[in-house]
């Protein structure tokens, strides 16, 4: 079985099945494999900053939202209102 290396993806994931995205057409938009998508989103691999961008676009994610989705409970502590600019 394989290992998680990192925090698995849960708000990310509710946010793709709130906008009705499934994860064969996220994988398509972002030009990787479906294997590839879930490993990402699972936690097995990283996502890269190029692909966070493209999730970002994607899903219209806003950058005060960003936090949320990509960083989780490690960035819960953070002050609110800051928000990630994402170029």
């Amino acid at each position: 079985m394989k290992e998680k290396k990192f925090e698995e993806m849960t708000e990310l994931k509710r946010l793709i099945k709130k906008k009705n995205y499934s994860y064969r057409v996220m994988a398509k938009e972002m030009n990787i494999s479906l294997d590839a998508f879930n490993n990402k989103i699972n936690g097995y691999t990283a996502i890269n900053l190029r692909e966070a961008e493209k999730l970002i676009e994607i899903l219209g994610i806003s950058g005060k939202d960003v936090n949320r989705y990509f960083f989780g409970k490690c960035c819960e502590t953070q002050q609110k209102g800051a928000e990630m600019h994402v170029f």
